[in-house]
């Protein structure tokens, strides 16, 4: 059971730091289109580009309109997050004891529901 719980969390920590870094190779690669340099002041290379992106990210200060409902603005972005972070299911890990039959379906259904947390923030 445990090799199965740390299965699953570090193939997600894995995703988020391929992410992170396919982020950074998107940015040079339409720096190149664009003919400027892209991202390369952080590290070498702009190799520590995704760690700086994420503090600045997270350290960035927090504002909600006046005229909006605070819990329902946080929750919208929240709600998007979670329900694209659910969509991770159907991806195949190593010790995988059910078979999910409508892979496709689920996928469908569930990349829909984003809408919500955009309606949520207005």
């Amino acid at each position: 059971m445990i090799s199965v719980v740390l299965s699953c969390f570090f193939t997600s920590i894995i995703l988020l730091v391929g992410v992170a870094f396919f982020i950074v190779t998107e940015r040079k690669g339409l720096g190149i289109v664009q003919l400027r340099q892209g991202p390369n002041k952080v590290g070498f290379k702009g190799l520590i580009q995704p760690i700086s992106d994420g503090v600045k990210l997270l350290t960035k200060g927090f504002s909600i309109p006046a005229a909006a409902n605070p819990f329902l603005f946080v929750l919208g972005p929240v709600l998007c997050f979670f329900i694209s972070y659910i969509g991770w299911v159907i991806y195949p890990i190593a010790f995988c004891r059910c078979f999910f039959k409508f892979r496709i379906l689920f996928f469908i259904c569930i990349s829909s529901l984003n809408v919500y947390g955009l309606i949520l923030v207005g």
